[in-house]
């Protein structure tokens, strides 16, 4: 941890979301859907969770690491000086997406290990514009220079 000046952690969240058709139905769902809607939520509240303790424990460790690196001297975090450590935590998630029907239509996609080649096309391209509209991977990339 010497030499190291930046950590990126980039995250890549594919959660889906069930289809809203069972809330204007009479039916009862099938027992399949109710199963994963429950999922869906565990799921959802666990990727919160260990997303805000990810940012908090990057703080500290980044904490952890000047005050090793400094010995007691004064924490300097110009480039260079033994403070100089940066954190990023880069999540990339179909939450951002701005255009609504885009959104649905990948929070809808089931994860698989298989799609055809257009869906992986489509999946790339969103992407990268999610990752370049990033606010903390626009910090990264601003830093770099």
């Amino acid at each position: 941890m010497e030499k190291v000046r930046k950590v990126v952690f980039l995250l890549v969240n594919a959660e889906t979301e069930p289809d809203p058709k069972w809330d204007r139905t009479e039916r009862v769902p099938t027992f399949g859907v109710m199963l994963a809607s429950y999922s869906s939520i565990a799921i959802d509240r666990h990727n919160e969770g260990t997303l805000a303790l990810l940012k908090d424990s990057a703080g500290s460790w980044a904490d952890e690491i000047r005050t090793q690196r400094c010995n007691g001297r004064v924490v300097s975090t110009s480039p260079g000086g033994c403070g100089d450590i940066q954190f990023y935590v880069v999540e990339v998630k179909f939450d951002a997406l701005k255009d609504e029907t885009e959104r649905i239509h990948f929070k809808r996609l089931p994860t698989a290990l298989k799609l055809p080649s257009e869906e992986v096309d489509k999946t790339r391209d969103a992407a990268h514009r999610l990752l370049v509209e990033s606010g903390e991977f626009q910090r990264l990339l601003h830093e770099l220079k």
